[in-house]
């Protein structure tokens, strides 16, 4: 969802990282409630790191849907195996 309504000046998408968003927007709203020593401190932190990873989305969101699709699955195989040894291949001269 792209639209963008004129007369109210904001911008609708979809978030590729809903859950993300979700965890981390629970995890302020108990860090302000419980109101841990330095929870203003910690909690701006966390509204920073959330702006940046919106703003960081919405720059993304005129990348063509299979460039995203493959990126989307690099970045899953090196999660599932940054761990592993790195192997060379011994190429033919």
């Amino acid at each position: 969802m792209h639209a963008v309504d004129p007369m109210k000046g904001y911008r609708l998408f979809k978030t590729r990282k809903f859950e993300y968003f979700r965890q981390r927007f629970s995890q302020l709203y108990q860090t302000w409630i419980t109101k841990l020593p330095l929870h203003e401190f910690i909690c701006q932190g966390m509204v920073i790191e959330l702006y940046g990873s919106l703003l960081l989305e919405l720059g993304q969101q005129d990348i063509p849907a299979h460039k995203r699709l493959i990126a989307t699955e690099i970045e899953d195989y090196i999660q599932s195996h940054f761990k592993e040894d790195i192997k060379t291949v011994n190429w033919p001269s």
